[in-house]
């Protein structure tokens, strides 16, 4: 599997662990991106990577998956994931996309905001009174995607061998 290309359902399933009724249901839903051309389902690496933001938000930080695409991936959010997803890829520093919480006042009659760092420690800056703050380091996931991809390649040459 080459990460600079699409990957079918089944594929995905393997690099994340999703079953194919959950992969479908997230899809119709719109949490992940519509197909790259139509026809059967592909998702892209920065598809694959947002799908595993998405685990992590559920799994780690107690999100309903509704919630965390909303707060994570509308707008600037999957900008932000695709973004990291491409400097994982080309071997730049890691990003972390964050949700920063605080007063409705600060952000357009919003109470969270969404940024962007490659510096977790300047988190904070983007808001004068943070609440809370959930924090997803999309280098670190995308990395594991990669290390799966290059796993399941291994196998696929061993199943040939």
């Amino acid at each position: 599997m080459d990460p600079t290309q699409t990957f079918t359902a089944g594929q995905v399933e393997d690099l994340t662990g999703l079953s194919s009724e959950t992969l479908r249901v997230w899809r119709r839903r719109g949490f992940i991106p519509p197909n790259p051309g139509g026809g059967w389902a592909r998702y892209t690496f920065s598809s694959v990577v947002l799908i595993g933001v998405l685990q992590d938000l559920t799994a780690n930080h107690r999100l309903d998956v509704s919630e965390a695409h909303d707060k994570f991936v509308r707008g600037a959010g999957g900008i932000y994931i695709r973004e990291a997803a491409d400097a994982a890829l080309n071997g730049q520093p890691d990003m972390w996309v964050a949700v920063l919480t605080g007063d409705v006042d600060e952000h357009d009659g919003r109470a969270w905001t969404v940024t962007t760092t490659d510096n977790p420690a300047t988190i904070f800056t983007g808001m004068q009174s943070p609440r809370s703050v959930v924090a997803v380091n999309v280098g670190d996931v995308a990395r594991k995607v990669l290390a799966r991809i290059e796993r399941v390649e291994g196998s696929d040459d061993d199943d040939a061998e």
